[in-house]
């Protein structure tokens, strides 16, 4: 199961979700992050931690809101203030059914606060070319101008070494 997996997600709420684990030799760990739909909801963080490394596992994971203006986990009273006027009802742990293979991730989650879902992530293309066309952007300051233009917080860039 490790590697990344990334798809949509249904149930109680909606959104995106990015599921990212490592072979910890024994075991599974990483986190998933579920992108809430509805703006007006806060994302969630889940630490993921399997009991073993079975193709079919049942485990507990703890959950924290994002930070909708850094992305970063936080506690809810620290972030509840920026959704006022609202009676927002956080979860903290997830009892997480997942099963796997080489191609799928197929997910079921129920809270401590009675939400669920269920999501079925394909695995992430890391180790292939990519499909994607190169942006015609070709100085930093072409680049800057236009990040600066797009969601915040939906997406991630990484350096490349000067080798071409």
């Amino acid at each position: 199961m490790n590697g990344y997996w990334v798809g949509p997600y249904t149930g109680s709420n909606t959104g995106r979700m990015v599921f990212e684990v490592d072979d910890m030799d024994t075991h599974f760990e990483g986190c998933a992050y579920a992108y809430e739909a509805n703006p007006t909801l806060p994302s969630t963080f889940a630490i993921v931690k399997t009991p073993n490394k079975a193709s079919r596992l049942r485990f507990k994971a703890p959950l924290f809101p994002l930070h909708p203006h850094t992305g970063e986990p936080a506690e809810w009273p620290q972030i509840a203030n920026l959704y006022p006027g609202q009676n927002i009802n956080v979860p903290k742990e997830a009892e997480v059914e997942c099963e796997w293979d080489d191609r799928h991730l197929r997910l079921r989650w129920r809270t401590d606060i009675g939400t669920f879902g269920a999501a079925e992530l394909p695995r992430g293309q890391a180790s292939e070319p990519s499909s994607l066309e190169p942006l015609a952007v070709r100085t930093w300051q072409q680049f800057k101008e236009y990040v600066v233009r797009l969601e915040p917080y939906r997406f991630i860039f990484r350096g490349q070494a000067n080798t071409w």
